[in-house]
C-alpha cells in the first residue's frame, strides 16, 4: 500500500477529478496507516477541446463528459460509497458556460462540482503525489494548465499554476499553419518565458511529474502495450530518454503512436506538447532525470477531504 500516515477511523471515498482532457475516478479507503486504492478510473472526454479559443465547452464535450459519469455513477453507487468529492479545473475554469455545465454534470452524479482555483489544485496535487517526507517539486501537467509546487510533507514552500496545458498548447501552436519545426520552436520559446516565472531558488528537491503525460511516457518508455502502476509509479526517467521519446513523437505519425506504441488515442495528439511542457522544465531546474507518479490531484482531494473531516471531530 502507497499511504501518507495519519490517524482516524477507516472511511471510503470517493474523488472525481474533471479535467481538461481527462475524467477520473478514484475511490479509496483511508486508514489510520493511510490511502490504499480500491478502483482507479482514467477516461478522457476532452471538455477542453477548443476552450482556448472560444471560450466555452462545446455540446459534444458536455455530452462526451456527461457519458462518462453516467458509468461513473453505477461504478461509485455500486460501491455504496456516500463520501463523493468533485472537483473541476483549468477548463471550468475558462469556460464563459461553466454553471450549465455543472449543473448537468451534478443532476448525474448527485453531488456538487467544486470548481477550485490553479493555487488549490497544485497544493491537492502535491498532497497527493509527493514520493516521500523529504522536499519534492511536484510538477502536474494538465490539459489546460500546469501546476508547479515545491515543499516536503509538513509545509509547502512553492506553488503557481501556469496556464500550458497540454490540449491548449497543442491547439494554439501545434494545429497552425508553418512547418512543423517552427511550431516546435515557437512553442519553445513560449514555454521558456511562462517558465521564467517561476523562481528555480525556491524548487527545492527532486521532480515529480504527475498525470497523464508522463505516465503516458514511461509506458513508451518501459515498452509497455498496457498501462502497468507497478511500473510505472515512482519510475525515474532520464532526461535523455525524454528527449529520445520526443524525438519518437515528432517523427511518428498518430496511428503509429497507437498500434506501435500503444498511446491512447486520445491521447496521442496531445502527447508532444505536454512532453516539451516537461522537457523544457527539466532543463530550466538543470536537472538530469524526474521521478513519475501515477496519483495526482485525485488522491489529493480525497487526503484533504479527509483531514478536513477529522479536524470537525
Amino acid at each position: 500500500m502507497d499511504s501518507i500516515s495519519f490517524q482516524s477511523e477507516v472511511m471510503k471515498v470517493a474523488s472525481i477529478d474533471i479535467g481538461t482532457n481527462t475524467l477520473l475516478l478514484l475511490i479509496a479507503e483511508v486508514t489510520e496507516s493511510g490511502l490504499e486504492i480500491i478502483e482507479d478510473y482514467h477516461l478522457i472526454a476532452r471538455l477542453g477541446e477548443n476552450v482556448d479559443k472560444t471560450g466555452e465547452i462545446s455540446t459534444e464535450a458536455i455530452e462526451r463528459g456527461c457519458a462518462i459519469l453516467r458509468n461513473y455513477k453505477q461504478i461509485i453507487d455500486k460501491a455504496e460509497i456516500e463520501n463523493v468529492v468533485i472537483v473541476g479545473t483549468s477548463a471550468l475554469r475558462d469556460a464563459k458556460n461553466r454553471d450549465l455545465v455543472c449543473a448537468k454534470f451534478e443532476e448525474i452524479i448527485g453531488s456538487p462540482v467544486r470548481i477550485i482555483k490553479g493555487e488549490e489544485e497544485a497544493n491537492h496535487s502535491f498532497l497527493g503525489s509527493k514520493i516521500d517526507e523529504s522536499n519534492n517539486i511536484v510538477m502536474d501537467i494538465g490539459g489546460g494548465s500546469t501546476e508547479f509546487v515545491s515543499g516536503s510533507s509538513s509545509k509547502i514552500n512553492f506553488r503557481r499554476s501556469l496556464d500550458i496545458g497540454a490540449v491548449r498548447l497543442t491547439e494554439r501552436f501545434l494545429k497552425g499553419a508553418g512547418s512543423q519545426a517552427e511550431q516546435i520552436e515557437e512553442l519553445n520559446k513560449f514555454l521558456s518565458d511562462e517558465l521564467a516565472k517561476l523562481n528555480k531558488d525556491e524548487l527545492k528537491g527532486e521532480i515529480v511529474a504527475v498525470a497523464g503525460t508522463p505516465t503516458s511516457l514511461a509506458q513508451m518508455n518501459l515498452g509497455l502495450k498496457n498501462y502497468d502502476y507497478t511500473l510505472i509509479h515512482k519510475y525515474r526517467f532520464s532526461l535523455v530518454d525524454l528527449k529520445k521519446n520526443i524525438e519518437i513523437l515528432i517523427n511518428t505519425p498518430k496511428e503509429d503512436l497507437i498500434s506501435k506504441y500503444h498511446i491512447h488515442p486520445n491521447r496521442a495528439d496531445i502527447l508532444l506538447a505536454g512532453s516539451l511542457i516537461l522537457q523544457k522544465f527539466v532543463e530550466y531546474m538543470q536537472r538530469e532525470d524526474f521521478i513519475v507518479s501515477c496519483h495526482g490531484l485525485r488522491f489529493g482531494v480525497v487526503l484533504d477531504y479527509f483531514q478536513s473531516l477529522k479536524r470537525l471531530h
